[in-house]
């Protein structure tokens, strides 16, 4: 059974009359024309529009239809499941989206494919984003962006994109710099897979962005954790790009892109990743002018392989490498307070900055052990770019202890070692 906008909207319209709930869609082709401006299906408040079974069920937009397949428009607890979105992206002529929404709260996606979109895969565009899930999604041969977020009145929150793949974006927009995910406000985002990273884009960027500016605030505060993100080899194009402030990054891999995790503003954070083949830098900490005004990166028990540069600090930028392994760090002219913790990995300090290099955890032990303190663990990591944090766990009366000692970036760490191992005795401390 094939249905058409109207009737679907009709038994959204009669689902909403009664209160609200699920609207069953049926196995078939269901071809979208467009029923009020650039919009085919209208949800409408707690509706659910539900495919019988993702791949048996398609709604694909008409030729020339030029609507939003799906709208989501100031309403609240609405979700499309289980169903896949053909664009027909080369028979529309304006920017449309596979689901757009406005001013939406508690809006979820949940077991979706979305395929040759001409516009945005995903476009949260205007209004207040809050509580949208979008979980189990497939986006192949995105015209623009894969999935595309404004934060037009300065207050999205609590927004969540788990189990992601986006397989092909930016086919139609015709300019550089798009995105797999392009987030405004704060997101947290996990297990995502992005392939074929385009010329000049990028695979997860958080945008810039202050208060009342067009687009509104950037995406400052948000998350990432276990994105595999892969380019094209050669291409001029980066893994994740933190534009925005205090942006964390964890368990990711970036392969055969020209940087892997790039760092525009302050306090982001890259841990426990790797980049693979990268042509320019597996991480980089740069500043290119109006609006990228400095930043600040600490990169975190990191891997690079296969690049010309592991870490670069760049132009005005800080830097804090810590515990890192594999191509060797290049300080660039004028970087300043780069402070470099412990990797086994070769420095080239081309730049009249200030670069320090403090030690590893294993030569932390050495010292603490040649000292005369005997300790369990070990540990020594940046707490600024003018100090360094050193500790030693001990036990007393069977139970564990930090003893910890901060130094200053230029210090040699057995400055620390006499005044922790007086602090050890006083507390009556033994190693085990």
């Amino acid at each position: 059974m094939s249905l058409t906008a109207a009737q679907i909207n009709a038994l959204i319209v009669a689902k909403s009359s009664a209160g609200g709930g699920v609207v069953e869609l049926p196995a078939g082709t269901h071809t979208l024309e467009a029923t009020t401006g650039s919009r085919a299906v209208d949800l409408l408040a707690g509706v659910k529009l539900r495919g019988v079974d993702r791949d048996a069920c398609i709604l694909r937009l008409s030729n020339g239809a030029n609507a939003h397949a799906i709208s989501a428009i100031d309403i609240a607890s609405c979700g499309v499941e289980n169903l896949t979105i053909e664009g027909n992206g080369d028979s529309q002529t304006a920017s449309v989206h596979g689901i757009r929404g406005e001013g939406v709260t508690n809006m979820s996606v949940r077991n979706v494919t979305l395929r040759d979109v001409k516009g945005y895969s995903i476009g949260l565009q205007d209004g207040t984003i809050r509580g949208f899930r979008g979980e189990e999604i497939l986006i192949e041969d995105s015209g623009n962006d894969g999935i595309d977020t404004k934060n037009k009145n300065d207050d999205n929150d609590d927004n969540y994109l788990r189990a992601i793949t986006i397989n092909g974006y930016n086919l139609r927009s015709g300019i550089d710099d798009k995105a797999g995910i392009d987030c405004r406000g704060p997101w947290t985002i996990e297990d995502v897979v992005i392939t074929g990273v385009p010329l000049d884009c990028v695979g997860i960027r958080f945008r810039q962005g202050e208060l009342e500016e067009v687009n509104g605030l950037g995406g400052h505060n948000s998350i990432v954790r276990r994105a595999r993100i892969t380019g094209i080899s050669a291409a001029n194009s980066w893994g994740i790009q933190a534009i925005a402030r205090n942006c964390s990054v964890y368990d990711s891999t970036f392969t055969d892109l020209a940087v892997g995790g790039i760092a525009q503003e302050t306090f982001a954070l890259f841990q426990d990743c790797a980049a693979v083949d990268c042509t320019d830098a597996g991480f980089k900490s740069t500043t290119s002018g109006d609006p990228f005004y400095g930043a600040d990166m600490t990169v975190r028990r990191c891997t690079s392989s296969g690049a010309p540069i592991g870490f670069h600090a760049n132009g005005q930028a800080r830097m804090i490498i810590e515990q890192c392994s594999g191509d060797a760090v290049t300080v660039a002219s004028g970087a300043t307070n780069t402070l470099i913790v412990g990797p086994a990995i070769t420095l080239n300090d081309s730049g009249t900055g200030t670069v320090q290099y403090v030690g590893s955890d294993a030569s932390w032990q050495t010292e603490c052990t040649s000292g005369g303190l005997t300790a369990t663990e070990y540990r020594v990591a940046a707490l600024s770019t003018t100090q360094v944090l050193c500790k030693v766990l001990v036990w007393v009366d069977r139970r564990p202890c930090w003893v910890y000692r901060v130094i200053s970036t230029g210090a040699a760490l057995s400055t620390a070692v006499a005044p922790m191992l007086s602090h050890k005795t006083a507390i009556g401390a033994s190693a085990t």
